[in-house]
């Protein structure tokens, strides 16, 4: 038994607060973001709770983490956020929605507005990650950033002993997006022909468009990642700022990637030809 297997069975002893909360009926209150279930099911699950609000940059900071965790655990864990809002319009559900799409959240969000999951738990600040084992039991807690490794060496250790746990996959809901429109632009800059430059990010995509709004080009293929080449496949995560040289080629900030991207561009259309290089 390694390191982390002694420390589920510690986390059992010093912190007795239990998911019950979540099965004793007030989670089916709950209005539930991205999932068809409304009644969510907790039993015999290896559980990953996320507490976060989506006014905190520390709580969007960690949300690759949890991409990870579910890429690498698949259907052995189920990760689901509850959005325990600090402000007043951090209740709204609707404004949730609109969140978890900027954000690229692909798993089941529960808004507890009143934050009854939170204060039952004794959560104290954004973001806390709380995995819970079979029977619903805490084995561990991480409030802040940086605790990646230990939450997936948590997992392995927890799926290690207690072996094969059912689970009942959810069925994700998210938005169907129409390719036609922007989806939540970052950032707009005027290209030396006189075109918008802008960062088209929910879609990971830079348009090329006049000032009618007639599209002139389109860089990027849409799907999240990095990867340099023609317009058509490049790939960016989350573009932002752009800015466009004196030569017409267009700098643009890869966000989700941490690279300043070089675009060139034909003078006369606009057209981009390529995509080429990176800056750390």
């Amino acid at each position: 038994m390694n390191v982390v297997a002694v420390r589920l069975n510690l986390m059992n002893s010093f912190w007795p607060y239990h998911m019950m909360v979540v099965t004793d009926g007030y989670a089916q209150t709950l209005d539930v973001v991205n999932s068809k279930e409304k009644d969510l099911d907790f039993s015999s699950q290896l559980l990953v709770l996320d507490f976060f609000t989506y006014c905190c940059i520390n709580c969007m900071h960690i949300l690759p983490d949890l991409e990870v965790i579910e890429q690498t655990f698949g259907d052995k864990v189920k990760v689901i956020g509850i959005h325990s809002a600090k402000f007043e319009n951090e209740k709204s559900t609707e404004n949730i929605l609109k969140a978890v799409e900027r954000y690229n959240i692909a798993h089941p969000v529960l808004n507890d507005k009143d934050c009854l999951i939170w204060n039952k738990l004794h959560i104290k600040c954004w973001p806390t990650i709380v995995v819970f084992g079979r029977g619903l039991k805490p084995l561990i807690c991480c409030s802040g950033e940086g605790y990646r490794d230990i939450i997936i060496q948590t997992i392995e250790a927890a799926l290690e002993i207690f072996g094969s746990i059912s689970v009942n996959p959810t069925t994700i809901v998210l938005p169907r997006r129409n390719p036609n429109q922007l989806y939540y632009p970052g950032k707009i800059a005027l290209s030396n022909d006189e075109l918008l430059v802008v960062s088209d990010t929910g879609n990971n995509r830079i348009v090329i468009c006049d000032f009618e709004g007639n599209v002139k080009n389109i860089v990027g293929c849409g799907f999240r990642g990095y990867l340099d080449g023609p317009k058509d496949i490049a790939r960016f995560n989350g573009p932002q700022g752009v800015c466009v040289l004196l030569d017409g080629s267009i700098l643009v900030a890869d966000t989700g990637n941490h690279r300043i991207r070089m675009l060139f561009s034909s003078a006369d259309s606009g057209a981009v030809e390529h995509n080429r290089g990176l800056f750390n």
